[in-house]
């Protein structure tokens, strides 16, 4: 009593089926892959390389700031004086003769110092921020300033 079993066998094509939808995956996933890479190479590329900034030529002295700061429990006082830089030769001193822009300038950063506390400004991030900030209202405020960078050149917070 010899039994014939029939092993059952996958039919011949569904094999060859999966081996082309693998292949075909592997394809579109290494094309995405080297699209990607290059597309995103090519972008890092661009902003890695650094920018040659000119640098500051002149100067604009403003006169020291006494303002009231932003804490809520103590009156705490900053006394800080800024000298804006530019890249052109004779801007300082086209600004410095300008009441408009100095006024405005003075405005700007009183504004801006008047909002803060004393922790925000008593870390070298807080001053890095600040002098972001006011280099960025100075900016807004006068479009043709093109202040380069700000510079603290005397910073007291009375605690």
């Amino acid at each position: 009593m010899a039994e014939n079993k029939e092993e059952k066998k996958p039919p011949a094509g569904s094999k060859l089926k999966w081996i082309i939808i693998g292949l075909a995956f592997f394809a579109l996933a290494g094309g995405a892959g080297g699209f990607g890479y290059f597309y995103f190479k090519k972008g890092r590329s661009a902003h890695a390389e650094p920018k040659k900034e000119e640098p500051v030529r002149s100067t604009v002295s403003l006169e020291p700031f006494l303002v009231n700061l932003a804490d809520k429990n103590e009156s705490r006082f900053v006394k800080a004086s800024f000298r804006l830089g530019f890249t052109e030769a004779d801007k300082g001193s086209k600004l410095s003769a300008n009441p408009v822009f100095v006024a405005a300038a003075r405005d700007a950063i009183i504004s801006l110092l008047t909002s803060k506390t004393s922790d925000q400004l008593l870390t070298p991030e807080g001053k890095t921020k600040l002098r972001e900030e006011v280099q960025h209202r100075i900016n807004e405020s006068d479009p043709e300033a093109h202040v380069r960078e700000v510079f603290i050149v005397d910073f007291i917070v009375q605690l």
